[in-house]
């Protein structure tokens, strides 16, 4: 049954959002955060209040110039029966009142979920923290809103009925990707709700990063330098011959193409089940292949090296995101079936989702291969790319339209029905020629 919400204009907005605060920072996360709370505020008429949930309630914000409130606790529960009980007692308003995250949503007007892959039973403690705040809203007729998910893959029975319940009590739910297009569809999302959209932080604006590694050469805007930017996570363990394989294909090709490499980490906690974080794996690599690593991780540093690169290498999603919305050719190296559902996706969004290589299959110089292909077919696959900017500003015009329009907010004027380029029908897209990507 669909909830019917009360009119409403909303004055005070509650954002989940997988932010964690310096020590545990997260680019993509932050990104997408960054970007919904930029639209949330250019259509404010003066008295809009946003509160976004955070681990780091006090650095959140300070970052983002909002209130904050902490997790509502299902990320310390021991297991699935203890997330099951904290989570219906507070959904009672009478029992969870007293509890930050609660009160927020009980005097918000309207939820928003902003972007992510957190409907997932991978992170059931991001999963039932949505669930409760969408049974709140549900039950004072509040929107919700969901906005950049990836749904699944993987969801557990338990957690597809949790999930099919909070989708049914949204008023927006954007998707990024087939995947959870159709996932969403199976789950009972009204067509009327469902929405398909490019990521969360495809508009985001660049601006230059806080600082450079030493001694690395960006060049000038006017002649830039020629880089790669690599962004791997924890793969593998310290010393793993998967790892000096990618570092070595990657200085060969490097030296070829006379572009400097440069290591872009995307998360700096430790985390997996090699216990390491981007950092450490940046610089293994950089130790073997030559380069730099720009470091900490900042969205700031993130975009500006996948958007300034000449080439981006990514085992990560949002480098995709941020190259493909500038016009970089990417190559995109999932490791398992989330990744591949997201990268896929976001390569899929500019006609190019043949681009990836599996990083169970870079061995046997297949990656220098492939890195090889898309440096000499640079300029075909840019101008393809500087072809799909248009598409993906108006879906992104379209996903902040929509979200607005659900809060009672002034929105931009939907785009004129009129033919545009669409990198997603055509048959002409650049495809992969080389025997790298025929297995």
């Amino acid at each position: 049954m669909r909830v019917e919400f009360l009119p409403v204009t909303a004055r005070h907005l509650v954002v989940a959002a997988d932010l964690a605060g310096p020590d545990r920072y997260h680019v993509g996360d932050e990104a997408m955060a960054e970007a919904n709370l930029a639209a949330l505020r250019a259509a404010d008429v003066g008295d809009l209040t946003i509160t976004v949930t955070s681990a780091d309630p006090t650095w959140t914000a300070a970052e983002h110039d909002c209130a904050a409130v902490p997790w509502a606790g299902f990320a310390t529960c021991d297991g699935e029966r203890q997330r099951q009980n904290l989570l219906r007692r507070l959904s009672n308003p009478r029992r969870g009142a007293g509890t930050p995250l609660v009160d927020a949503a009980l005097s918000a007007d309207a939820v928003i979920i902003s972007g992510g892959g957190n409907l997932n039973s991978q992170w059931p403690a991001h999963l039932f923290e949505r669930v409760l705040l969408g049974r709140i809203a549900a039950r004072r007729q509040i929107p919700v809103l969901l906005t950049g998910q990836t749904i699944g893959p993987h969801l557990e029975e338990s957690h597809r009925l949790l999930v099919r319940e909070l989708l049914g009590s949204a008023c927006l739910v954007g998707v990024r990707e087939p995947h959870s297009a159709a996932l969403a569809e199976a789950l009972g999302v009204d067509a009327t709700a469902l929405f398909a959209q490019a990521d969360d932080a495809i508009g985001l604006p660049p601006v230059p990063p806080p600082a450079l590694p030493p001694g690395f050469d960006p060049g000038t805007p006017a002649r830039p330098s020629r880089f790669i930017a690599v962004t791997m996570h924890p793969i593998a363990p310290p010393g793993d011959p998967m790892l000096h394989s990618l570092a070595t294909q990657l200085a060969v090709v490097g030296d070829q193409m006379g572009a400097q490499l440069l290591y872009v980490p995307h998360v700096n906690r430790r985390e997996g089940p090699f216990v390491r974080s981007d950092v450490d794996v940046t610089h293994e690599m950089a130790a073997i292949s030559g380069g730099w690593v720009l470091e900490p991780p900042n969205v700031r540093s993130a975009q500006w090296a996948a958007q300034a690169a000449w080439l981006v290498v990514t085992t990560r999603y949002h480098p995709v995101v941020f190259a493909t919305a500038a016009g970089v050719p990417v190559l995109a190296l999932p490791s398992d079936h989330y990744t591949a559902v997201k990268t896929l996706g976001a390569l899929g969004h500019v006609g190019l989702g043949h681009w990836h290589l599996n990083v169970a299959d870079i061995g046997a110089d297949r990656l220098a291969d492939a890195l090889g292909e898309l440096a000499r077919r640079h300029g075909e696959i840019a101008s393809w790319l500087g072809d799909t900017k248009g598409y993906l500003q108006r879906l992104d015009r379209e996903r902040r339209r929509r979200l607005l329009a659900g809060l009672g907010l002034p929105t931009p004027r939907p785009d004129p029905p009129t033919r545009h380029f669409d990198p997603t029908i055509r048959p002409d897209a650049p495809r992969p020629a080389g025997i790298w990507a025929k297995g």
